[in-house]
Parts: structure tokens; C-alpha cells; sequence
């Protein structure tokens, strides 16, 4: 035993738990490897001993996160090399190392040099970064990954406040936006920084008023610290193209030590919130909520807990702006219909939304339980064979809406004409499912790029669901004679025929 594990034995008190924990690492380390993991934990130690236990105790688990021997060498030289100053950062890298186990090989390690690079600017920064890498993982791919912390990082280097609410907000905006559009968000903020004015400063440094390093120079406006805090609350009711515009409003706002720019962006102005309102297209759900409500009650009877979708795709984001579903007692409808430039028509989408979820609820969709759908499983593709069931579905309620409430056919109706006809010709390709929902079922729907096999024996299956006598485990059953039929086709074929 060497004196840095007699040391660390020592202090720990324990010295089996030190030689156990080397017997677990020593199939993942050489010799420089095991000098590095113990130089970790005894860095540690003196501030955080609980981490440090962890680490003997799990070390063997979480460094089987990186692949091979040089990974981990590296990635554990790498944090040692930060030095005690930074234990807070290095303690909270390894808690969250566990979240990359299913993740391409090189991306740990790059992951750890974003976590050394921040950190060089700034320790809080760097733990918001880690803290708020896992949620960003479950929904970015490893080049969107990597372009999210690539522009944390150019952030950081020109303001390491803007860089710590940017990490912050980042888990709560991706919920709220495209993934697409999130480069979009972080440039923005980039623009912020870069274009802030600079205030003179209050004292010359000569000044006894003066005081701390910077006395007697300017400052920058901090709007992009402002911005990044605001962001999870505009970007619920804004596009990113009309986040842009309330940008360059907040940048019109007075520059100065009243102060009235950063507190535009900050939500805090009367102006700055009207004019999120002006911005915001569409009809949003709190706007309708007490109608709907309302609505909700007359149809069912009782009280119906309306939310917004977002609570329910929570892990999801992005679908929760298209989608209303039901979980048999509580609704959850888009927090905001863009579909059309009139709120009227907008705000039938949402009733007819409602109303065909309430239809679930009435016409038994939920008398299928999980043991009934887990009957799919047995077929080729479960996923296209549950696919197949749901539009089935839908199918069948759609047409005891119809048959029930004959103005909310009309509304669906007009609905559909005004949806196809505002979209651009060359957007006007559908799916099988879509097809057959918004084309009239006694005539022939487009088939081109589809599989005729599949449109004729959805075609039919859809006849079939569309009657009174119809419950919703016959749906099943006709779901589960429709897919044989189906898997005819080539399975390329399948895929091809139809577009999710």
C-alpha cells in the first residue's frame, strides 16, 4: 500500500472498503489509471467525504460507463488536473457519468472536456451544465447534443452568467420548442450579449465611492441573463420567429441605469408583456379554459379537469402543441391552436379536440385494457399493429360524434376543408391514416407512394368500425384481423406505406 492509499485509508477509517473497491477498479485501470482514481478520491475527500465513499463503493460501475481503458485513464486524469478548487464540479460529473451508459463511446469524453471548459470560466456554470445534461440527452440526438453544449460553451467565454441561466432554462425550453429550434434560442442570446450597450461607470477609479477590481470601469448590460431566465415562460406562447421579434423590441427600450431594457426582458415591464400578447398567434388554452370547461361539463355531466397537453408529454416535448388525449378522467388539450390566422375556427379545433376525447370516455375506448393490446405484441411490427388500432379507433368515435352531435361534424367537417386548403401544394402529402380520416371513405383515396394492399384493407376496416353495434374490443378484433392482411407486404413496403 502506497502513501496516497494509506492516506486515504486513514481518513476514511476504513481500510477494507479501500482494498475492496481497488480489487473492483483494477480490471478497468491500469497502473496511471488507478493512480488517477485514487488522486480523485483523495482530492475530494477533505470536502466532500459522502462523495467520495460513493465513489469507492461505485467506482466500478461507473467507470464501466466508458468502454475502454484509455477513456477512462483520461477522463479521470482529466478531472484531477481541475484541481481541489473545483471538487463541487468534479463530484457532480461523476453523479451524473451514469446517464451516458447507453450513449455513443466518444461522447463521455467530450462530455468531460465541455465540463473542464466551463468550469475554467465558471464553477456554477459548469454544475448547471452538468445538472442539466441528462434531461437534454433523453431528447437530443449526439450531434444536437453536441451543438447544444458547443453553444453553452461560446456563451460561457463571453458571459458566464448568461451561460449558468442558459444551462438552467435549456431542460425546461426544449419541452416548449423544436429541437430544431434551439440553436436559434442560444444564438439569440449570443446576439444579446454582443450587442448590449456598455454603461459608463458610476465612480471614476480614483474615486473613494470606487470599490473591487473593476472600480472606475463600464459594464455591459446583462439582457442575455434576463432573456435565458425568461425563456421557459415565452417560448410556451411564442414561436421562435416571434421571439425574435420581442427581442428586438426589448432592444429599442432605454439603455441605462434605469434599467428599463433588462427589465423588458425580464417580464417586469407592462410593455414587455403586452407585447408578448401582441406576438402570440393563435388561441391559447387559458383563453378558453372557462368556455371549454363548461362546455366539458354539459357533455359529460359532471366536472371535467381540463390541463394542458404538456403535463402529460412532459418527457415528450413537442408533441403536447399538436395532441389532445385522455387518461379515462382527465382531458389534455394543446396549450395553444396556430393552426389558423381566425381564432374562431381555432377555437373549434379545440372543442372538437374535447369533444372526441369525452367520446373516448362515453363510447368505452377504455374497456381495452393493457392485457387486450398486449395481444399486438404477437404480430411482426407491434408498433404499426398498434398504429392501425388507434386510427381504428378514432375511426369509430369519430362517427358516433357524428351521428351524436351532427354541428361538430359540421365543425370537423369545415375543419379539414380549411386545414388542406391552407396548406402549400407541396405539403399536401399524407399518410395512409391521413388520407383515409380526412377523405371521404365511399370514394377513392390517393394512393400515390402508397401500398394499395394497405389503403383497401384499412379502407375496409374503417367501413367496418363505422356503426352503432360496434364496441371498442371489436375494434381490437378487426384491429388484429386487418394486420395478417397487411403483413403481406414487404415489411420495406410497410414502412414505406406509411408516414408517422
Amino acid at each position: 500500500m502506497d502513501d496516497l492509499e494509506r492516506d486515504i485509508a486513514e481518513a476514511i477509517g476504513d481500510k477494507e472498503t479501500l482494498e475492496q473497491a481497488l480489487e473492483n477498479v483494477m480490471p478497468l485501470l491500469d497502473d496511471p489509471g488507478k493512480k488517477a482514481y485514487l488522486g480523485l478520491v483523495g482530492m475530494v475527500l477533505p470536502f466532500d467525504e459522502d462523495f467520495s465513499l460513493w465513489m469507492l463503493r461505485s467506482g466500478k460501475e461507473v467507470l464501466s460507463v466508458l468502454d475502454d481503458e484509455d477513456a477512462r485513464k483520461q477522463a479521470l486524469e482529466t478531472v484531477v488536473s481541475m484541481g481541489k478548487s473545483k471538487w463541487s464540479v468534479v463530484a457532480a460529473i461523476f453523479r451524473q457519468l451514469p446517464h451516458f451508459s447507453d450513449m455513443e463511446q466518444e461522447l463521455p469524453t467530450r462530455w468531460f472536456s465541455y465540463c473542464s471548459t466551463i468550469s475554467d470560466v465558471d464553477q456554477d456554470a459548469a454544475i448547471e451544465f452538468i445538472v442539466a445534461s441528462p434531461e437534454l440527452l433523453e431528447v437530443l440526438d449526439t450531434e444536437g447534443f453536441d451543438s447544444w453544449a458547443s453553444l453553452g460553451v461560446e456563451i460561457a467565454r463571453k458571459s458566464w452568467k448568461a451561460a449558468k441561466e442558459y444551462f438552467k432554462a435549456s431542460p425546461e425550453v426544449i419541452k416548449r420548442i423544436d429541437v430544431s429550434d434551439m440553436d436559434q434560442w442560444a444564438r439569440l442570446g449570443i446576439q444579446l450579449i454582443e450587442s448590449a450597450p456598455e454603461l459608463k461607470a458610476r465612480h471614476k477609479a480614483s474615486s473613494m465611492l470606487a470599490q473591487g477590481a473593476d472600480a472606475g470601469k463600464g459594464r455591459k448590460l446583462d439582457l442575455a441573463v434576463q432573456y435565458f431566465k425568461s425563456a421557459p415562460q415565452i417560448l410556451g406562447r411564442l414561436s421562435i420567429k416571434d421571439l425574435r421579434k420581442w427581442v428586438e423590441a426589448g432592444m429599442q427600450e432605454e439603455h441605462g441605469e434605469s434599467g428599463k431594457s433588462s427589465a423588458f426582458f425580464s417580464l417586469h415591464t407592462g410593455k414587455s408583456r403586452k407585447t408578448v400578447d401582441h406576438l402570440v398567434k393563435g388561441l391559447e388554452l387559458k383563453d378558453a379554459h372557462v368556455v371549454l370547461s363548461s362546455y366539458a361539463e354539459a357533455l359529460a355531466g359532471e366536472k371535467v379537469l381540463l390541463r394542458s397537453s404538456a403535463l402529460f408529454y412532459k418527457d415528450l416535448p413537442g408533441l403536447s402543441r399538436y395532441i389532445s388525449i385522455t387518461d379515462g378522467q382527465r382531458v389534455f388539450l394543446p396549450s395553444k391552436i396556430t393552426i389558423f390566422d381566425d381564432n374562431e375556427l381555432n377555437f373549434k379545433v379545440f372543442k372538437l379536440m374535447l369533444t372526441h376525447e369525452l367520446a373516448h370516455i362515453e363510447h368505452g375506448t377504455f374497456d381495452i385494457g393493457a392485457e387486450d393490446i398486449s395481444r399486438l405484441n404477437d404480430f411482426g411490427d407491434p408498433g404499426l399493429a398498434y398504429t392501425i388500432l388507434e386510427f381504428l379507433e378514432d375511426e369509430r368515435i369519430d362517427y358516433l360524434v357524428g351521428l351524436q352531435y351532427p354541428g361538430i361534424e359540421r365543425d370537423r367537417q369545415l375543419i379539414l376543408k380549411n386545414y388542406i386548403d391552407s396548406q402549400p401544394d407541396d405539403a399536401k402529402a399524407m399518410s395512409v391514416f391521413e388520407s383515409l380520416s380526412f377523405g371521404d371513405l365511399r370514394t377513392d383515396v390517393p394512393k400515390e407512394g402508397c401500398n394499395a394492399l394497405l389503403v383497401k384493407v384499412l379502407r375496409d376496416a374503417a367501413w367496418r368500425v363505422r356503426d352503432e353495434s360496434v364496441k371498442a374490443r371489436d375494434v381490437l378484433d378487426i384491429a388484429l384481423r386487418v394486420w395478417p392482411q397487411e403483413a403481406e407486404m414487404a415489411p420495406q413496403k410497410a414502412y414505406d406505406a406509411v408516414v408517422f
